[in-house]
């Protein structure tokens, strides 16, 4: 997939993706001049970025509103 195309599936700036890919913090395939992103691979890069909530998260009470 081309750079727009990957920064609108991540939901990032095109110019986001240009500065991961110059400081090589993203994979991406250079083909001549052109970069290009392999979506498994950006999928993996989600699954492992991802952040899961604590546990102690779901025991908290929340304040109840006073009417």
């Amino acid at each position: 997939m081309t750079v727009r195309e990957a920064s609108q599936y991540l939901a990032v700036p095109v110019a986001t993706l240009y500065t991961r890919v110059w400081k090589r913090t993203i994979p991406f395939v250079r083909l001549g001049r052109s970069v290009r992103f392999d979506r498994k691979v950006l999928d993996q890069l989600i699954e492992s970025n991802t952040v899961q909530p604590t546990e102690h998260y779901f025991d908290v009470e929340l304040p109840r509103e006073s009417c």
